[in-house]
């Protein structure tokens, strides 16, 4: 008799589940996402060893690696798991979730790792991704995972929500059923692709196409046709030193009077300019490690908000926090002008936002965009470029100034023929 079950989004904990699922054919789980874990000495002695050793030793913060050591413990030898995980543990960097990700790389259990929709589901904005496990794999799908990307199957039920139809549900399980060759939403990857990515299993790592948020709105960016048609390229660590900003103290370990530096944060750097005025004075250590100067590119290494800007003159120290990456030119052949301008551009968006690794947070390391591929040109080039985005933005200003005032007088008008223009007017 084949024993199921489905784990919903609850209380319950993996060790008390252990006893449900005790050699199971088949398993469904919603686990709950970023939970933290309380009785860590319980599962450190855990009599089944899923929390320590073959998969990784979790700690506090590894709920969602929890729930996934398990469920593989508890499938049997031809056991089969769907379980919808959030992005980040599959691409992590912590050793516990890369020990876990090795194991189920190396043990080729993994049959397919199923990108879902933004705002599928109520409860989180994160990204998640559908995991299928297989300790049966069938012999064609041996010593490979499928990646599918469903992003686009899914139907607006409001703004906020989206949801499967049955059409979209069908067109998923054909892709995970009868996908042989890649095609731009199958990728067919082989294991020694995966391990050479240390066992980086984001679906974004693999699929040459991704939809991005930018200034014109969500576009689809074909990172091999962009390989492919810009010939010359160069990378950012060949022309730049990339470094991190500081930590911060906590808030309730700063004293009264304590003295300190100008600190660039998140809050502090909008539309791609760093406003100096609103800049806090901060204590922190080793000040002089972390300090920007005039020309230096910062790109916000957390938070769900795509940040770039270029530190303008000042005349005062300033530090960078660590939620920023500082890019700092070293080649005088790039202006920093340029680099910002690719990484403002659509391609530059999806390059980085690729490289995101998290659940609720996403974060950048400086090795994860080091490596970036930007179009290598002359300075007279990147002078021009440049030129024309400052052209353009100004133009769009003055048009935004224009588009305010004609906007502005048609109100007023209106106002005169209600009768209370001149009211209005003396608030102006």
């Amino acid at each position: 008799m084949l024993k199921h079950h489905y784990i919903d989004s609850s209380s319950e904990s993996p060790i008390d589940l252990h006893k449900i699922l005790d050699g199971t054919d088949y398993i469904a789980m919603n686990q709950p996402f970023g939970l933290k874990l309380n009785n860590l000495q319980m599962m450190d002695y855990d009599p089944y060893g899923r929390f320590s050793g073959r998969m990784g030793k979790i700690s506090r913060m590894h709920g969602d690696l929890a729930f996934l050591q398990h469920t593989v413990a508890s499938l049997n030898e031809t056991g089969k798991a769907a379980v919808i995980v959030p992005v980040g543990v599959l691409s992590r960097s912590s050793h516990a979730e890369r020990a876990f990700r090795e194991y189920i790389v190396n043990n080729d259990i993994i049959e397919a790792i199923v990108l879902l929709p933004n705002k599928l589901l109520s409860y989180t904005t994160i990204q998640t991704v559908l995991l299928v496990l297989n300790n049966k794999k069938h012999s064609s799908r041996n010593q490979q995972v499928l990646f599918i990307n469903a992003e686009e199957q899914s139907t607006s039920k409001v703004r906020s929500q989206h949801y499967l139809t049955q059409d979209n549900i069908e067109t998923i399980v054909a892709m995970y059923e009868r996908s042989s060759t890649d095609t731009d939403d199958v990728k067919i990857v082989k294991l020694p692709e995966i391990i050479e990515n240390e066992f980086n299993l984001n679906p974004n790592q693999y699929f040459t196409s991704q939809t991005v948020e930018t200034q014109f709105g969500d576009v689809i960016i074909n990172k091999a046709v962009y390989d492919e048609k810009v010939k010359n390229k160069r990378t950012l660590k060949e022309i730049a030193q990339l470094s991190r900003g500081v930590n911060l103290p906590s808030k309730n370990t700063i004293k009264e009077g304590q003295k300190g530096y100008k600190v660039i944060q998140l809050k502090d750097v909008e539309d791609g300019k760093i406003d100096l005025e609103s800049i806090e004075v901060i204590p922190v250590n080793n000040a002089e490690r972390y300090m920007v100067e005039s020309g230096d590119i910062i790109i916000a290494s957390r938070g769900t908000a795509y940040k770039v800007a270029i530190v303008p003159d000042h005349n005062e120290p300033l530090v960078l926090s660590n939620m920023f990456i500082r890019i700092r030119i070293k080649d005088k052949a790039y202006k920093p002008e340029y680099i910002k301008v690719f990484l403002d551009s659509p391609v530059g968006v999806a390059l980085i936002e690729g490289m995101k690794k998290g659940g609720t947070v996403k974060a950048l390391t400086t090795r994860d965009i080091e490596d970036i591929e930007f179009p290598d040109i002359d300075l007279n080039d990147q002078e021009k470029i440049v030129q024309t985005v400052k052209d353009a933005e100004l133009k769009y200003m003055d048009l935004l100034q224009q588009a305010h005032e004609i906007l502005r007088h048609g109100k007023l008008s209106a106002y005169t023929k209600m009768g209370f223009r001149n009211v209005i007017e003396e608030l102006y």
